[in-house]
């Protein structure tokens, strides 16, 4: 899988127009279709054409952008709906809908995306953006509003920063990482009735790191 960030400075450094956007997001371009990602007022899905999966029966088959259903930080790929999602289901390859433009200017656009996201983003080790933002908000202003910034459990931090990622500082485990995401979900459902849902997903058998992160609450 070819590196998100590294394909959007390749097609602006070719003078292809539209996609400067994902410069500086992490993640595979598998992942960012899967997820729908997006910056700056973009998504994926504004640059698909055609999108190319491999099922679980180990066929190979290409569908146009409307097959993803895809709205903000979702697809059919990874709906929570289990009537819905298509387990086993990986993107293969994708073409994107771009136009022409100047390679210099398209460079220091996606450099003045990348300088913001320095400046108003952690440097620290992180998953990127932990939770959706509700309809309305932002998940990173309610946290903040919550007084939350700083909070820590282990080596997993709240940024000081961002409120919307939990940086490492140091030695953090997955379990840290959960204990401090169910607490902030649960002071913002507490302070403000607003359900915190996550932007990132949880792979694995989580039981005894759940538990513990009752715990910590």
């Amino acid at each position: 899988q070819r590196m998100l960030s590294n394909v959007a400075r390749w097609c602006c450094e070719q003078g292809w127009a539209g996609f400067d956007w994902a410069v500086g997001l992490p993640g595979t371009i598998g992942g960012a279709v899967a997820n729908n990602a997006g910056a700056h007022g973009w998504e994926m899905i504004d640059n698909i054409e055609t999108v190319t999966v491999v099922g679980p029966d180990g066929a190979e088959r290409t569908h146009d952008r409307d097959w993803l259903q895809a709205r903000y930080r979702h697809t059919i790929l990874r709906s929570p709906d289990p009537a819905e999602r298509l387990p086993g289901t990986i993107v293969v390859s994708v073409s994107l809908r771009l136009g022409r433009g100047d390679a210099a200017a398209l460079l220091a656009l996606a450099d003045e995306h990348a300088d913001w996201r320095k400046e108003h983003q952690p440097r620290k080790p992180c998953a990127g953006s932990i939770f959706k933002n509700p309809p309305g908000t932002w998940a990173g202003l309610l946290i903040e509003e919550a007084g939350l910034k700083g909070f820590r459990v282990g080596g997993a931090q709240i940024s000081p920063q961002h409120a919307n990622f939990i940086v490492n500082v140091g030695g953090a485990t997955a379990a840290d990482v959960l204990a401090v995401i169910r607490h902030a979900q649960g002071v913002v459902r507490e302070g403000r009735g607003i359900e915190l849902e996550t932007e990132v997903e949880f792979v694995g058998d989580w039981t005894n790191a759940e538990r513990g992160a009752r715990n910590a609450e």
